[in-house]
């Protein structure tokens, strides 16, 4: 079975604590939802400055607010600097699909 965890906040200390928590408990994900604040992407790319670099998602996204070419430059970027290979969700889901 696969752990993911979501963290509930934005902030960023609050989220750092939430990604140990998800290293610690062995988590497979670490989710986290758009805000009109702080963009998720950053978020994440703010982790992985700290050394906190693990699988992660978007669960709500307001992604479809940006033109298409920002947004998947956006999140491809994120995926090369953090080590994840960002189509390997597409096939994952694919095969879980089956």
């Amino acid at each position: 079975m696969e752990l993911s965890v979501f963290s509930p906040t934005s902030h960023p200390q609050g989220l750092a604590d939430c990604a140990d928590t998800a290293i610690r408990i062995g988590a497979t994900r670490l989710w986290q939802g758009s805000s009109p604040l702080v963009d998720p992407l950053q978020q994440f790319a703010f982790l992985a400055g700290r050394g906190r670099s693990m699988p992660w998602g978007i669960a709500v996204s307001l992604m479809p607010l940006l033109p298409a070419y920002q947004a998947a430059s956006a999140a491809r970027s994120l995926a090369l600097l953090t080590g994840q290979d960002g189509l390997l969700d597409a096939r994952r889901l694919t095969q879980l699909r089956r």
